[in-house]
């Protein structure tokens, strides 16, 4: 599945997981929203989701460009 998607797309989903998982708690605060077991699970969920998925798309980046950067100093020599 991640396969699919490019490293700029998951870190752009990552980093939307993880502000809902900040604004969702922020909104029970304040009391916008009420507060359940499943959106506070969900929450978390989100949180720790796009961390993970921020993490994989920013290693997917280093691995293209050391992988570009081994191709160049393979044609120079």
């Amino acid at each position: 599945m991640f396969s699919k998607l490019s490293p700029k797309w998951m870190m752009i989903i990552g980093v939307a997981l993880m502000l809902l998982g900040v604004i969702l708690p922020w909104l029970m605060v304040l009391q916008l929203v009420q507060s359940t077991f499943f959106l506070v699970f969900l929450s978390h969920a989100c949180s720790v989701a796009g961390v993970i998925l921020g993490f994989l798309g920013l290693v997917s980046i280093v691995r293209v460009g050391r992988n570009s950067e081994s191709k160049e100093k393979g044609n120079r020599t």
